[in-house]
């Protein structure tokens, strides 16, 4: 089975040199992703992910998004079960983050389908087996989120890194920055995917000079800010946040004599 994986939307967060950011930008149309693989499968309480992105188009126009795609409150989700007739199964719309939604099930046990642009994807929910509870998703550990200035003849980018005492878990598939106010209250305010294996993840990239525009209702991070993290695995489930920790600006490399 095909994975589908976050089309363009990856390079929205992808580490932007200020020789990339001069290359032309391809044409580019907004859309919505699944990040689940048709063989994931599904349990009571866990959901089906969907980010906000870009694909490439055939059009010769760029197409800047003017809502967030992720959020789909008309798709209709149905459940097969063996060779039977697909029936429509009530599904929970819940917006985690900007370009971040979550699409939780009923329960029940089956294939859940939903058609997309004309395309029909299909997630597994196995029968439920024994009432075990489903494990925890443990919160990130942020040493440092560290802002790096990437300059260009067109102006400057500002790159988040997170710096983590651990490594992601295999089955995350995106991260949930938060902005956390003098009161310690948590908005969320953008989300990554490319993650990698790294400890020093880019989670976010502001700036005029990247390709594609922001998700309507992303909060671009700047130094000073308050932040946490949390993980989101590809069952659809959320972890705790992090401690809360301070942007600060990255070190500046100091050329060797």
């Amino acid at each position: 089975m095909n994975r589908f994986v976050a089309f363009a939307s990856a390079s929205l967060f992808a580490t932007f040199t200020a020789s990339a950011a001069a290359e032309p930008c391809p044409m580019f149309s907004p859309t919505p992703t699944f990040l689940q693989a048709n063989t994931d499968s599904l349990r009571d309480g866990q959901g089906v992910i969907v980010i906000a992105g870009y694909r490439a188009n055939n059009t010769g126009a760029r197409v800047a998004a003017t809502s967030d795609v992720s959020q789909q409150p008309t798709w209709q989700f149905k459940q097969r079960k063996g060779n039977g007739k697909a029936v429509k199964v009530a599904t929970t719309m819940e917006v985690l983050a900007p370009g971040l939604t979550r699409y939780l099930p009923t329960d029940g046990s089956g294939t859940l389908e939903v058609s997309v642009d004309g395309i029909s994807h299909a997630i597994t929910i196995p029968r439920a087996t024994a009432k075990r509870p489903v494990p925890q998703l443990e919160a990130p550990t942020v040493a440092q989120l560290l802002m790096t200035e990437a300059r260009s003849r067109q102006g400057s980018n500002y790159m988040l890194n997170a710096v983590l005492k651990t490594e992601k878990p295999d089955d995350v598939v995106a991260v949930i920055i938060y902005g956390i106010d003098a009161k310690g209250v948590a908005t969320p305010r953008s989300f990554a995917t490319n993650l990698g294996k790294s400890l020093s993840p880019l989670v976010h990239i502001n700036g005029p000079h990247t390709c594609e525009p922001a998700i309507p209702g992303t909060i671009d991070s700047k130094h000073g800010d308050t932040l946490a993290l949390a993980w989101v695995d590809k069952l659809g489930r959320v972890s705790a946040r992090s401690a809360p920790v301070k942007v600060v600006a990255a070190p500046v490399a100091t050329p060797k004599p």
